[in-house]
């Protein structure tokens, strides 16, 4: 049997991409409805081990870690983009209107 050509991204490249808020915005529901399928204390564990940089231990920790990854470093880009805006937000209001 011939060996196959498989394209692999290297774990050391750095890639850049340009995405939309729209796009930024729908990476943060994932993460919201990732994170509502385990309980409140759950999830506390898994972001406590983030921030700490222990290993993952299962499929939910890696994707609450994948995802909070990939938006703190796109919040990071708007940020040195100067892409971020203020907006007035009242939390008393459930209605508040974010775009």
């Amino acid at each position: 049997m011939s060996k196959l050509k498989l394209p692999v991204i290297p774990d050391d490249a750095i890639i850049t991409l340009e995405i939309s808020g729209y796009f930024y915005k729908q990476l943060q529901q994932l993460l919201l409805a990732t994170a509502q399928t385990k309980t409140p204390e759950d999830l506390k564990k898994v972001l406590l081990k983030i921030k700490e940089n222990n290993k993952y231990e299962d499929i939910f920790e890696a994707q609450i870690h994948t995802l909070t990854s990939l938006i703190t470093s796109i919040e990071q880009a708007a940020k040195d983009q100067g892409k971020v805006e203020v907006i007035d937000f009242d939390p008393e209001l459930s209605n508040n209107q974010v775009s």
